[in-house]
């Protein structure tokens, strides 16, 4: 299995109609045994910085899901433990085709603007 990189504070995106939401370590605002969030109205996905980088990962796909299912609007018909569910799912099957080289994520360059 493939060894995954460390998630980078403002390195890594999750890409938004409403604009790029940076990937920020922080556990301020998170409850407790949340390994990440998503605030669509500040702009800005936390993962909690005392998590391994499997675990980075499934957080990171798992706040995407939950972006791209707020965006495309079907989290308005989805129960918060459903959407839960899905997000959970995906999340993991995501970072496992990463372990496996199947899906690789490239980082945004550091001179490249975020289109916020």
């Amino acid at each position: 299995m493939k060894k995954l990189p460390r998630i980078k504070t403002g390195v890594y995106e999750v890409y938004s109609q409403h604009g790029n939401l940076p990937v920020v370590r922080d556990k301020d605002g998170l409850d407790d045994g949340d390994y990440g969030g998503v605030n669509l109205n500040r702009g800005v996905v936390k993962i909690h910085p005392e998590t391994d980088a499997r675990q980075e990962w499934q957080t990171y796909w798992h706040e995407a899901i939950h972006t791209a299912l707020f965006d495309s609007g079907q989290a308005n018909y989805l129960t918060k433990k459903v959407e839960e569910g899905i997000c959970d799912a995906l999340g993991s099957y995501l970072t496992g085709m990463m372990q496996a080289g199947m899906i690789t994520v490239h980082r945004k360059k550091q001179s490249e603007p975020s289109n916020k």
